[in-house]
C-alpha cells in the first residue's frame, strides 16, 4: 500500500486528549484497552467499555463526549475506503475498502458491520494481542503494510467479523423471540380453536420448525405442542368459570377434538376434571 495507514495509541491518563467533532477518510476502528469511553455520534452517546471495539464510517460525525477523553487507553486505526468523499454524503453505493484491502472476507465484514444497530463489539481475548501487535508493527513501518503488519491486520479483521456475526446472531434471536412471544401471548389465546400443528405455528411466525421450537422453549420452557395445550387449558378454565356453555362446546371452542380428549388433557394440567373445576370455581366465585 503506497499511502500509509493512519493509526495511533493514546493513553489519556498520561496526556490530556481532546477529540472534537470530525469525520474520517475510512472505517475507523477504536479499541479500548483500559478504562471506559463514551463517544458522541451526532448527539447519540455510545458507551464503550474496556475490551470493546467501536467503529465509525466516513459519513458519521463523532467526538468524545464533552470533546475530552476520560482516563482511558485506546488504540485506533483507519482503514481507507474507496470514494470516501461521496460516502460522507451517504451515497447509495455500498462502502468498499481500497483495492489493497479488498477481498471476499473484507466485503463480508463491511456487510456485517453495516447491519449492526450499535457500533460497538465485544472482542474475544486474542484480539487485544493481535491489535497491539498490529499497531506496534505499523509504528515500525510508519504505517505501511508490510507482510507482518498485513498478517496481524487480517487476524484482527477475522476477529471483528466473528464478533459482528455473533452480535448479528444475538439481535436476530432477540427479534425471533419477540415475534414468538407475541404469537404465544396474542395469537394463540384468541385462535385456540384452530387445528394448530408445529408446522403451522412455525409458519405463522415465518420460521422453520426447528428454530420456532427453540424459541418457544426459551420463552415457555416447554415444547410448542405442550405450550399450545397449556394455552388451550387456560382458555378453557376461563370459559368454565364464566360461560354457561356445555363442556363439550367449550372443548371444541378451545381446539380439542373431543370432550374425552379435553377431559384427559385438562386433568393432566390442573388435576381436576372440567366439571369438577367448574363446580369449584362457581362455588368460590364472589356473589355479584
Amino acid at each position: 500500500m503506497k499511502t500509509p495507514l493512519q493509526f495511533g495509541h493514546w493513553n489519556a491518563a498520561r496526556t490530556v486528549r481532546f477529540i472534537k467533532p470530525h469525520t474520517n477518510t475510512g472505517l475507523e476502528l477504536v479499541f479500548v484497552q483500559n478504562g471506559d469511553v463514551v463517544w458522541d455520534y451526532e448527539g447519540t452517546h455510545i458507551h464503550v467499555p474496556s475490551g470493546n471495539l467501536s467503529y465509525s464510517w466516513p459519513w458519521q460525525v463523532h467526538a468524545a463526549r464533552g470533546e475530552r477523553l476520560p482516563l482511558v487507553e485506546i488504540s485506533w486505526l483507519i482503514l481507507p475506503l474507496q470514494n470516501a468523499g461521496r460516502l460522507r454524503t451517504r451515497s447509495a453505493k455500498s462502502p468498499r475498502f481500497t483495492q489493497n484491502l479488498e477481498c471476499t472476507e473484507t466485503k463480508k465484514l463491511i456487510r456485517a458491520l453495516l447491519t449492526l444497530e450499535t457500533p460497538v463489539l465485544k472482542m474475544r481475548a486474542p484480539f487485544r494481542s493481535y491489535f497491539a501487535r498490529l499497531i506496534n508493527q505499523l509504528e515500525q513501518t510508519q504505517g505501511v503494510l508490510d507482510i507482518e503488519a498485513s498478517g496481524w491486520l487480517h487476524l484482527c479483521l477475522a476477529e471483528i467479523y466473528r464478533s459482528a456475526q455473533s452480535a448479528n446472531g444475538d439481535a436476530s434471536q432477540h427479534a425471533e423471540r419477540d415475534q414468538v412471544r407475541h404469537f404465544l401471548e396474542n395469537t394463540l389465546p384468541v385462535q385456540a380453536s384452530q387445528k394448530w400443528t408445529l408446522g403451522s405455528m412455525a409458519a405463522a411466525c415465518g420460521m422453520g420448525r426447528t428454530v420456532f421450537a427453540e424459541r418457544v422453549k426459551q420463552i415457555s420452557g416447554d415444547t410448542p405442542i405442550r405450550t399450545l395445550a397449556r394455552c388451550r387449558v387456560d382458555r378453557a378454565k376461563s370459559m368454565l368459570r364464566e360461560a354457561k356453555l356445555p363442556i363439550t362446546e367449550i372443548a371444541f371452542d378451545c381446539g380439542f377434538g373431543s370432550s374425552q380428549h379435553f377431559a384427559t388433557v385438562f386433568r393432566a394440567y390442573t388435576g381436576h376434571t372440567p366439571s369438577t373445576f367448574r363446580r369449584t370455581a362457581r362455588r368460590l366465585k364472589p356473589a355479584g
